[in-house]
């Protein structure tokens, strides 16, 4: 915290800045994955141009889920 006070006049401040900077980048990034795949299937006749509607309604996996997915493929290494 002192190094962040240090460094930013309202640390609280600078870290609901910094989520919100990185929530609003994460949106732009389900977005234009959504946009790509509707783009892709020869079956989409539309694509919503809201982004919080594309956003809401995205299937794609979140950062746990994605990081779940990636450890069950890991091989087991036996103990020694």
């Amino acid at each position: 915290y002192k190094a962040l006070a240090y460094v930013a006049l309202d640390p609280a401040e600078w870290v609901q800045n910094a989520a919100s900077a990185r929530a609003i980048a994460g949106m732009e990034e389900i977005f234009n994955a959504e946009v790509q795949a509707a783009l892709a299937d020869p079956n989409a006749k539309t694509i919503p141009a809201d982004r919080e509607t594309v956003v809401l309604a995205s299937t794609l996996p979140s950062a746990a889920e994605r990081q779940a997915q990636f450890e069950a493929t890991l091989p087991v290494v036996p103990e020694v």
